[in-house]
């Protein structure tokens, strides 16, 4: 099975991690492939990721996308609309891959909002997500994952060790 993470900075920096500790991202017949670029929005993922996602062909895409476009000029449902745009493209060029889509990560120091407001817009843009997807659609093979997948607790036992 092969698997593909697409995000954000919190993405590259799990790569990043898993490379400067030895730990493989392959176990057995799993195959994951994590591409995340700091700062990556939904739209950049639409605009520049897609043909990653063809040469991979992956049977699992995990979105990790959404905080970098929460900002001063959008809405949640703004965000929702993006990320719809996405699934759909993800879906007509995979169409039997299950896409997941991660939870939205709190930010320390959002750019161009308070926190306040960021976390406000957050949480319009997951329930929205919950409101149109429901916690999980398994007919169109879509979920709506949270929390987000990277906290440890979450990880399996011996992920990613070394073998």
């Amino acid at each position: 099975m092969k698997a593909l993470v697409l995000g954000h900075s919190f993405v590259r920096r799990l790569r990043d991690w898993m490379r400067d500790n030895d730990r493989e991202m392959s176990r057995g017949s799993l195959d994951v492939h994590l591409h995340g670029v700091g700062g990556r929005t939904v739209r950049q993922v639409y605009d520049l990721d897609l043909k990653r996602v063809e040469r991979i062909h992956p049977d699992v895409i995990l979105l990790q996308l959404g905080g970098n476009d929460i900002s001063s000029c959008t809405s949640a449902s703004d965000v929702l609309v993006r990320l719809e745009r996405l699934i759909t493209v993800l879906r007509q060029k995979c169409p039997d891959s299950t896409i997941i889509v991660a939870s939205i990560f709190c930010r320390r120091r959002p750019r161009g909002l308070s926190s306040r407001s960021y976390d406000r817009k957050k949480k319009r843009v997951i329930k929205f997500l919950l409101r149109k997807f429901g916690a999980f659609e398994q007919g169109k093979k879509l979920s709506l994952l949270l929390p987000p997948i990277f906290h440890r607790e979450i990880l399996p036992r011996g992920w990613g060790s070394p073998q």
